[in-house]
């Protein structure tokens, strides 16, 4: 899926170390180079939606910073849960509130239920990748077979599905084909536990992760330019 459509700035080893996320991704002779989530803090796509949410819940008496741990929990829950299913481990244990581990318990077995119904065969999770061709990083949720093709699956916590999402997946695909070539991805899901609990599945094409790439490519050229500006 990685294309030569996009000119990438140089990069030199100085302005890696400046582009550097927290996650600590390296290259194979030291050199540091940043994260996807990095990479896509740039864009802001985000903002204004997240100040509208911030403002309307001030207007509501209620604390941003409450509500936003409230919300991410149950996915937090879920996500970890997955995780361990995927690598055949125990669930990890997690002291809620009654409302909330009801919740959690209800969207974890809509993903089970899911599971079973597509039938996956869930091969592989927490895969930390760099690549050495578009230097950065990034940290894979799951990998997955369906009807013998691969498949990427992304774990989210979020009420709804944000383009940005997309682009992260397509990065995530790229990462995936620059290390395994003979078994490219044939497609990407997002699992989604919002915060009242419900669980969503979605599905993309490669026409679409397309488009998420021709994204990231543009914003990881704009990354590596800002870097050389500081």
């Amino acid at each position: 899926m990685p294309s030569e459509m996009t000119a990438l700035a140089p990069e030199t080893k100085k302005t890696a170390r400046r582009n550097r996320g927290a996650h600590g991704f390296e290259l194979p002779d030291g050199t540091p180079v940043p994260s996807v989530t990095t990479i896509l803090g740039n864009l802001g796509w985000k903002s204004y939606g997240l100040m509208y949410w911030a403002w309307n819940l001030g207007k509501q008496g209620k604390d941003f910073r409450d509500e936003r741990d409230k919300a991410a929990e149950v996915g937090t829950v879920c996500h970890a849960w997955a995780s361990a299913d995927i690598a055949g481990k125990p669930k990890p244990a997690f002291d809620l509130p009654e409302d909330m581990a009801k919740k959690a318990a209800d969207s974890f077995q809509a993903y089970l239920d899911w599971r079973a119904m597509t039938r996956l065969d869930l091969i592989a999770t927490e895969l930390a990748l760099v690549s050495a061709r578009w230097k950065f990083g990034g940290r894979l949720d799951a990998i997955a077979v369906w009807e013998g093709a691969p498949r990427l699956i992304d774990f989210k916590s979020s009420k709804s599905l944000y383009p940005d999402q997309i682009v992260q997946i397509a990065a995530y695909v790229a990462l995936w084909n620059e290390h395994k070539p003979d078994m490219k991805i044939a497609g990407a899901d997002i699992l989604r536990w919002a915060p009242d609990g419900s669980f969503v599945h979605h599905a993309f094409t490669l026409d679409k992760l397309r488009v998420g790439w021709q994204v990231f490519a543009h914003a990881l050229a704009l990354h590596q330019l800002k870097g050389d500006l500081k």
